[in-house]
């Protein structure tokens, strides 16, 4: 079958382009949540309370040690944590409304 109308070719055209800028857009939705975490930075020396700061991206719920937190709509966050010395660890976990999970962890020096 041979089509020789250009409106046939363009329509088609127009499905592809838009098929693909959904494709692309919804690759954030499709890889789970972001995590970034400002402060501590990993490895460093903090005290036994330490303030974590951070974002979270795409999520629906998020957890900092076991522990719900709630974030701005931005993403951002701001939870204090008691650790244990010498040496502790700050997982942090996201999910997002389509059941993607995301996690993050770091390694502190805990300094009495």
């Amino acid at each position: 079958m041979y089509f020789k109308s250009i409106s046939f070719y363009i329509s088609i055209l127009l499905v592809l382009c838009i098929a693909g800028y959904a494709f692309y857009n919804s690759s954030s939705l499709r890889s789970g949540p972001t995590i970034h975490i400002d402060t501590p930075l990993a490895y460093s020396s903090v005290r036994s309370v330490v303030e974590v700061r951070g974002t979270i991206a795409h999520a629906k719920e998020a957890t900092i040690n076991g522990m719900n937190i709630s974030f701005a709509k931005n993403g951002d966050f701001v939870a204090l944590l008691v650790l244990t010395p010498p040496l502790d660890t700050i997982d942090i976990w996201a999910k997002n409304a389509y059941g993607r999970e995301s996690t993050k962890s770091i390694q502190v020096a805990v300094v009495e």
